[in-house]
């Protein structure tokens, strides 16, 4: 296969963003279509090995994964092993156990698989996670199981290439119609898995068959339009871009454009082909293994979201460290020498040994013992609070086994049980909204005396956001609200204060402007006003709805916690500079907008009036079970001032 320096370059395009969107450098808020641009590279160079070969009649499996565990495992295992010394050190057990896990599962190969199931690329610690990034690796090696195997039953020497186009473009379409289908349904499995994933490997792998069949002309000006469709993607795309969907087209038609089209000499193949972007290519794999683990042992360590700055300095590390692992990992290794079952048995060996070291490391007690040894006994204590709440937090939602539930309005048996709970005339105060409104359900279940409380999960039902991607009208919650709003007596919205903000840059606000050492943001009123024009339908056809307004929230992860002096809790807390008052003024922005509104506002942060300190933590107890969801204590502290509050408004009157 001839040198193409253009594809190094396109490499450069995809690392670069991928890094400085994990250093949250606001400007590439959608530098995660990154991956989506490795996604198709590599499609497009490993199938055209693959199908050189076998229209060569030389393909063997053996050496395709010879060649796969030189490229991938030595510069893998370099990073882990340099990891691990600041993982033990550094994680609080907990995390470690979860780090612990990710290591087995990188050695299966499979990590993709466990962070689905935690759930949550954009989630509040996702940043906090070492190895989270290993999960693109988990899903090339996956497809790179089952693609081979395909092409050997299509392609015979010097034949069978229409047939592998055929197939290519076959399992291709069905795989973007998956992705399309379930960002909307399982949005977390759609990120994650190779099923919605595959297409964008496919799409490469299309671009290196028609390479092969006849290389078209090159275009300089297709080849320019697919270098702005990724930049296009990177600086217009964020984290409320539904991902990967067809809005990946973007980057991945773009990708494709440029490696079908792009040569040295037209405008985009000079910059791709540059010394500058073909050096950064050369690193990016290496770059791409170190930054993950870098910023979030820095972020780990300072208990806080680094400066931009201090991020931008943690990049330069990035490519520093990637240039002593290519140098002296990647490239020694990726010479040919050695037999191949050598070769195999080595890879063979460092992926059980991998698998069965993690396995040993989430269950062994060691690193326990260690961490607890070097904390103060105040520490000690917080820290088995904290171990306790998030084990609790991963239990079921709340139910009494009774009539105090989750009804999911697309379970005909939740609704079936609502409805008998009904059967005698009472009236249901429903509770619905974001995982916020989860904690106001379970705080009200424990104070009130009223028998009928349920919690309707709100789904893709967002009215703050585009209603294109999150309808709420016509959803299943809608749908369950008008057809019960006879059974209903009251109605309590609840969502996170952080959707409808904007930090300090303007961006769409979330968990992680309140971890920068200031915190600067400001209501966003248009989102307000989709709130209130959702809920005000919702009354105007009969549901009696009150929102229960957005509330004040410490934002401490709990590691902070630990670090802190949990005897000076009730007068010592540190706050961000700057929170509480965005947080009154982003309660004052939604009183003022609701005013004159038929859905009556209840002020969460006038009811339930949080001290700063005592209502966070203390020695024994917990409050929060992260940075902005109560506990069980702290649902059993606040439910009990939100009821009083919801009872001297008037608003369960109707129950």
């Amino acid at each position: 296969m001839k040198y193409r320096p253009e594809i190094d370059g396109l490499r450069s395009f995809a690392v670069l963003p991928v890094i400085l969107f994990h250093a949250g450098v606001a400007p590439f808020s959608g530098g995660f279509v990154g991956v989506d641009v490795f996604f198709v590279i590599s499609g497009y160079l490993i199938t055209t090995i693959i199908l050189g070969e076998m229209l060569e009649g030389r393909f063997t499996i053996s050496g395709f994964y010879v060649r796969r565990a030189r490229r991938i495992l030595p510069a893998l295992v370099f990073v882990i092993l340099c990891t691990l010394p600041f993982a033990w050190a550094w994680l609080p057990p907990p995390a470690f156990t979860d780090f612990a896990q990710s290591l087995a599962a990188i050695g299966l190969f499979s990590s993709n698989v466990l962070f689905w199931m935690e759930s949550g690329y954009f989630a509040a610690d996702a940043d906090l996670k070492p190895l989270l990034h290993t999960w693109s690796l988990a899903v090339e090696e996956q497809f790179y199981v089952f693609f081979p195997l395909l092409m050997m039953l299509l392609v015979r020497r010097g034949a069978g290439l229409g047939r592998a186009v055929g197939a290519i473009i076959g399992i291709g379409a069905a795989s973007l119609v998956l992705c399309e289908i379930l960002w909307r349904t399982e949005p977390d499995a759609n990120f994650y898995l190779l099923p919605s994933r595959a297409w964008e490997l496919l799409a490469g792998a299309l671009c290196a068959a028609i390479m092969l069949r006849a290389r078209p002309e090159p275009n300089r000006a297709l080849a320019a339009a697919g270098l702005a469709l990724i930049l296009i993607a990177t600086f217009a795309y964020d984290g409320a871009t539904p991902f990967p969907s067809l809005w990946a087209l973007v980057p991945v038609a773009g990708s494709a454009l440029v490696i079908l089209y792009a040569t040295p000499d037209g405008p985009a193949g000079r910059i791709l082909a540059s010394r500058p972007a073909v050096w950064i290519g050369l690193l990016s794999y290496s770059a791409y293994l170190w930054h993950q683990p870098i910023f979030a042992l820095v972020r780990i360590r300072m208990g806080e979201e680094p400066s931009e700055a201090v991020m931008l300095g943690l990049s330069a590390l990035t490519f520093a460290l990637a240039w002593f692992s290519w140098r002296f990992v990647e490239r020694p290794f990726r010479r040919p020498g050695g037999s191949k079952a050598l070769v195999l048995g080595a890879a063979a060996a460092v992926s059980v040994g991998a698998a069965g070291f993690g396995a040993w490391l989430s269950v062994s007690p060691l690193q326990r013992s260690w961490f607890y040894d070097n904390l103060r006994p105040d520490q000690r204590q917080v820290l088995a609070v904290v171990e306790r709440v998030q084990a609790r937090d991963q239990a079921a939602p709340w139910d009494d086994g009774a009539c105090r539930f989750r009804v999911r309005p697309d379970r005909p048996e939740d609704v079936a049980r609502f409805e008998a709970c009904a059967a005698d005339g009472r009236k249901a105060l429903a509770v619905f909204g974001d995982s916020h409104s989860d904690n106001v359900h379970e705080g009200l279940s424990r104070t009130l005396s009223h028998p009928f409380v349920v919690h309707v999960p709100q789904g893709e039902c967002r009215p703050a956001e585009d209603q294109d991607l999150h309808p709420c009208a016509g959803s299943a919650l809608e749908t369950f609200l008008l057809a019960q709003r006879g059974r209903i007596g009251a109605a309590l919205y609840s969502q996170a204060g952080f959707w409808i903000l904007r930090d300090g840059d303007g961006a769409p606000g979330s968990r992680g402007m309140f971890y920068e050492a200031v915190v600067e943001g400001a209501p966003d009123r248009a989102k307000i006003r989709a709130v209130r024009g959702f809920l005000d339908g919702l009354r105007a056809q009969g549901v009696a709805v009150s929102w229960i307004g957005p509330r004040w929230a410490p934002h401490i992860r709990p590691k902070r916690l630990v670090e802190l002096d949990c005897r000076e809790a009730e007068t010592r807390l540190h706050v961000k500079e700057g929170a509480a008052a965005l947080f009154a003024a982003l309660d004052q922005a939604a009183a003022e907008e609701m005013a004159g509104a038929a859905t009556p506002y209840i002020s969460e942060q006038k009811i339930i009036r949080m001290v700063p300190g005592r209502d966070v933590y203390s020695c024994d107890r917990l409050f929060w079970a992260d940075t902005d969801h109560w506990s069980a204590d702290g649902a059993a502290r606040f439910g009990a001032r939100l009821a009083e509050g919801l009872r001297a408004a008037g608003t369960l009157d109707g129950l």
